[in-house]
């Protein structure tokens, strides 16, 4: 059972009546008490609860690197909440029984850096092949912009990225892949944050590849 002593608009912890009242980082947070669900899920629900199931499981093997690429939208939320919001609005399609992840619409870093132009993704003996222009100059672009390689094998349900292997005047760089992944498609994704760590890019998808 909660109480309150500061009137109806002051914060409280616990339950009064249909109420819960929390505090999360500071925020004072009151909200309805959840009732007991009556008869079988809708539709809708069903098709959310699959959507949701499906970003979870996904965006799990990415949570640092979320943290890190939506550092800047946790202010009211974790970093790692705002990418899950976004891409489960964004990013996925159809419900229970056909939802699938639009991979070209997943965002796994955000920000205002100036990403790479003409970046491809090229598979090789044991490892993915990255390379783009040099576009130092352009916009915000800088030479020793830190390049950020990701790659996702969704037979697998396993991903690798990795923040240090170049950077943006290198053109370049290789991303090494396990065994359990040749043979498979793989997903590549590529982004860039600024040496000293305070823009980071919105990150690019470069396409569906068959790993060696």
């Amino acid at each position: 059972m909660g109480t309150y002593n500061k009137g109806i608009l002051g914060s409280f912890r616990g339950t009064v009546g249909t109420v819960v009242g929390s505090s999360w980082r500071g925020i004072a947070v009151m909200k309805s008490r959840s009732g007991k669900r009556k008869g079988l899920p809708s539709q809708a629900q069903l098709d959310q609860q699959t959507r949701f199931s499906m970003m979870t499981e996904f965006l799990g093997n990415f949570k640092s690197l979320l943290d890190l690429g939506f550092s800047k939208f946790g202010k009211a939320k974790t970093a790692y909440n705002s990418a899950f919001s976004y891409n489960l609005k964004e990013a996925i399609s159809g419900g229970y029984g056909n939802a699938a992840i639009q991979y070209d619409n997943i965002l796994l870093t955000k920000g205002k850096l100036f990403n790479a132009m003409d970046a491809i993704a090229e598979a090789a003996a044991g490892k993915v092949k990255f390379s783009w222009s040099d576009d130092t100059g352009i916009k915000n672009a800088k030479a020793d912009d830190q390049v950020i390689l990701a790659v996702y094998c969704e037979n697998k349900k396993t991903a690798l990225y990795h923040l240090n292997l170049g950077t943006r005047a290198d053109m370049g760089a290789e991303l090494p892949i396990p065994t359990a992944f040749h043979g498979k498609q793989v997903r590549a994704w590529i982004s860039f944050i600024s040496a000293d760590g305070k823009e980071i890019a919105d990150s690019l998808y470069l396409g569906e590849l068959l790993a060696d």
